[in-house]
């Protein structure tokens, strides 16, 4: 199962640092505003929420566009 939620992180941030204003503007309105009602959404909180990892670390992460899989990953190993 780590290995999926690894890859589903990695996958967030890379859409999240596109090149591609539509995709990373996709991908933060599906973290931010659909949460639950978008499968990305509900997969970033229930991640967060399993490792533990606070709600205020991750939207730092998210706005400052820091490697959110490199903070995930220490929670994980």
């Amino acid at each position: 199962m780590d290995e999926i939620v690894k890859r589903m992180v990695a996958f967030v941030q890379k859409c999240l640092l596109s090149d591609c204003e539509l995709v990373s503007f996709v991908t933060r309105y599906a973290i931010w505003v659909g949460r639950m009602s978008s499968p990305l959404g509900a997969n970033v909180y229930r991640t967060t929420v399993s490792l533990g990892v606070s709600k205020t670390l991750t939207a730092f992460c998210i706005l400052h566009l820091l490697p959110l899989a490199s903070v995930l990953a220490l929670h994980i190993s």
